[in-house]
């Protein structure tokens, strides 16, 4: 009976060769040789990494060290671990998840303020802000105007939750109109940390107050004029930490 190709396992999509794991934790050690092939380019997002049975074989370690391996890889953000037929791990592309996790279990343990967590906010934006000035687009500024009338509708449909993810959203194109993928990956992350610390202990509901703010900062971009973005933002920033529960 011919086999449907589909169904077929995806075959690995790296040629990477593995060193025996001999020191130290075991699972620790294949992790970083791991980590150490996708910094050296041997590896690459999307790739396929042999099956557990050939890791162990390549590494010279046993399944359940390379189960513990792929795990906090996973748990990292550098691995995803796929099921089925076409499972398998695979290695991830970057996301702002890789810098909110470490950030997040910082925060829980008492190493990290709200108020520095607050305070971050207001330096990163400023400086976001500023290359936005210098490098955005009139695509990139048509962008937030239409993430603004989207913001204001849902509002006046009272759909709070959508209204959050559009506001989450104003940020992340201001910081898509510097131009600068760094930027933009460290206020995902800082997005990403302050809706479930900060906004998720605020209450829901339409603050009108803020509407006008949005509109200046964009209106500044568009000017070019940094320092009275800079100062639409710092008063939209105290409206919205007033508001906050987080002390």
């Amino acid at each position: 009976m011919k086999k449907d190709a589909t169904s077929a396992p995806t075959q690995p999509r790296t040629s990477a060769q593995f060193t025996s794991v001999k020191t130290r934790r075991g699972f620790e050690e294949v992790g970083d040789q791991i980590r150490a092939m996708l910094h050296s380019g041997e590896l690459k997002a999307g790739d396929r990494l042999p099956s557990e049975q050939d890791l162990a074989t390549g590494f010279g370690v046993s399944r359940p060290v390379i189960r513990e391996a792929l795990r906090t890889l996973e748990m990292a953000g550098i691995l995803e671990l796929k099921l089925g037929t076409k499972g398998g791990a695979y290695i991830r592309n970057g996301n702002a998840d890789m810098l909110a996790r470490p950030l997040q279990d910082l925060i829980a343990l008492g190493r990290i303020s709200i108020p520095n967590l607050i305070d971050a906010r207001r330096m990163i934006h400023s400086v976001i802000l500023q290359s936005a000035c210098e490098h955005g687009t009139a695509t990139d500024f048509a962008a937030i105007e239409a993430n603004l009338d989207r913001m204001e509708a849902l509002a006046r449909e009272k759909d709070w939750a959508a209204r959050t993810d559009e506001a989450v959203l104003f940020f992340h194109l201001i910081a898509k109109a510097t131009h600068n993928e760094v930027m933009v990956i460290l206020i995902d992350s800082l997005l990403q940390i302050l809706r479930y610390v900060v906004l998720e202990k605020t209450p829901a509901g339409h603050r009108p107050q803020l509407v006008p703010l949005r509109r200046k900062i964009l209106a500044c971009l568009r000017a070019r004029n940094s320092s009275e973005a800079i100062e639409h933002l710092n008063e939209y920033l105290k409206v919205v930490h007033k508001a906050t529960k987080v002390k």
